[in-house]
């Protein structure tokens, strides 16, 4: 059955530091990285007379695993690969879970003259 309606469930702007660069030194200090999340459901039934956690995501689980989760895996060289990481994560809190972007920002590589980012969408395989 195909979803006629989503649900976007948005997570922006966490803040996170994590090893990640190509250099050497810039994977010997995390660096501080700012990370969105929109997780596509499909819709279902409205949410009246469901309001409840067990009817949806539960964000706060997305939001552990990019503060400490990722922390706990090897440094990456690229921010592609903790986009990656966050993606393959979201299509483990629910099969209802579609799509997901995300944006991986790293502030520290231009510092005042703008902001480095990379976005990626992923459906479900």
């Amino acid at each position: 059955m195909v979803a006629t309606e989503t649900l976007v469930i948005a997570v922006d702007d966490v803040a996170t530091r994590l090893c990640v660069g190509v250099s050497p030194q810039e994977r010997a200090r995390p660096q501080a990285l700012v990370i969105s999340t929109a997780l596509h459901l499909a819709a279902g039934a409205p949410f009246e007379g469901r309001d409840r956690l067990s009817e949806t995501i539960d964000y706060d689980s997305l939001i552990g695993f990019v503060k400490q989760g990722l922390a706990e895996q090897s440094p990456a060289l690229l921010i592609e690969t903790v986009a990656d990481r966050v993606a393959a994560f979201a299509f483990t809190l629910d099969p209802a879970v579609l799509a997901v972007d995300v944006r991986v920002a790293k502030p520290s590589v231009l510092g005042a003259e703008g902001l480095v980012s990379v976005r990626l969408h992923r459906r479900r395989p």
